[in-house]
């Protein structure tokens, strides 16, 4: 499967978290950790997405379908973004092909889309999720991965999918989503084993809101998030101290380095709801 990560906080250079840390991203495409099958290689593809919001407050976004290991463009772009809020996701694919529209993140308006995992039988259930979304949101979907389906289930699911929404609104939106992928997995008679991972990152720039979710709770994909008055890297290792106020917060498929004093597990079956200034909040699914 694939991994990723989030960073809401005081704007900081994008290579500091995406590619300066001991276990970034660029290492885990290679080499990841933690994965949940024998895979340990993330190749097939990457994506950055970033907000400037005193440009626009709908997202950049550069994607690709080589390997993170192997784009010098990272090494090119990261150092000179600077930004609040943005994630990055380095791709192994399972529902779809290696191509362009596979890609995450996927994007509409101000959201941005990422997700770790599997819809289980989605071939299955494919076209009874296409058969409840809108024209709109049905010609939105440019490619076949479970995550892009998803995420027009979801936005088909919003009050209003072209203004900010609550976290409240975005939380209860995502369980409801949730809740019927898992209805029509039954009703169209995909097998209880058939694992079904939901690490599912929604972000509109100012709001992220994380799922950590799995059928199986044996095999859930795993999950961290690490917060501090503010973010640095130093040599290979992340710096979150500690005071008054929250300046930043990370949540990574894997922990960044090897300093685990200040990186928690998320807990299985559950929400994180990033706001900024804010310590990260936890919820049950």
């Amino acid at each position: 499967m694939c991994r990723f990560l989030v960073y809401l906080g005081q704007p900081v250079l994008l290579n500091t978290v995406i590619t300066l840390p001991g276990n970034s991203l660029i290492h885990q495409s290679k080499q990841a950790k933690e994965m949940i099958n024998t895979a340990e290689v993330n190749g097939d593809g990457f994506g950055i997405g970033w907000y400037t919001p005193e440009i626009s407050e709908e997202p950049a976004v550069f994607k690709s379908i080589r390997p993170a290991w192997n784009d010098l463009n990272l090494d090119y772009l990261l150092p000179k973004i600077r930004s609040h809020c943005f994630l990055a996701h380095i791709r192994a694919a399972m529902h779809g092909g290696v191509e362009f529209a596979n890609s995450h993140p996927f994007h509409y308006g101000r959201y941005l889309f990422i997700h770790n995992g599997m819809i289980g039988g989605f071939q299955t259930i494919k076209r009874h999720m296409r058969h409840r979304l809108s024209d709109a949101m049905y010609g939105w979907v440019q490619g076949q991965t479970d995550t892009e389906h998803m995420a027009a289930l979801y936005l088909e699911r919003l009050a209003d999918r072209d203004k900010p929404a609550s976290m409240d609104e975005m939380a209860g939106t995502l369980r409801q989503v949730i809740a019927e992928i898992r209805e029509l997995q039954v009703e169209f008679g995909v097998p209880d084993d058939a694992l079904t991972v939901l690490n599912f990152v929604i972000c509109d720039g100012e709001k992220v809101l994380i799922s950590r979710y799995a059928s199986d709770l044996a095999r859930a994909s795993t999950l961290y998030y690490a917060f501090g008055e503010r973010y640095t890297c130093e040599g290979e290792l992340c710096q979150l101290p500690q005071g008054e106020r929250v300046g930043a917060v990370i949540v990574a498929s894997e922990k960044l380095d090897s300093d685990d004093m200040h990186w928690q597990e998320v807990p299985k079956n559950h929400l994180v709801l990033l706001e900024k200034g804010r310590a990260p909040r936890l919820a049950e699914i």
